[in-house]
């Protein structure tokens, strides 16, 4: 998708209209439309719905969220160590 559709896509999930859109992004209705109706297409399906749900599933794919607990932290370092054992006694001594 192009930047602009990527843009229009979020608004979709946030839940604006056409005419929402093309006032935030700063263009008439019709271009909102046209651009909502190419990232239905790339989505593959009509469902502004459907389009909210899979652009949030691909920012989540795109950018996992990272977890600060100890657990999780020991969990990272491992794998990470596994690749390189400095960064684990980097870790433990800190």
């Amino acid at each position: 998708m192009t930047p602009r559709e990527v843009e229009v896509a979020a608004l979709i999930a946030e839940g604006l209209s056409n005419k929402l859109i093309a006032v935030r992004l700063n263009m008439s209705e019709h271009t909102a439309k046209f651009h909502v109706a190419n990232v239905c297409v790339k989505y593959g399906t009509t469902s502004r719905t459907v389009v909210g749900v899979k652009h949030a599933v691909a920012q989540v794919l795109a950018n996992p969220p990272v977890h600060q607990c100890a657990s999780c932290k020991a969990t990272q370092a491992q794998m990470n160590a596994n690749e390189d054992p400095r960064v684990l006694e980097a870790l433990v001594s800190a």
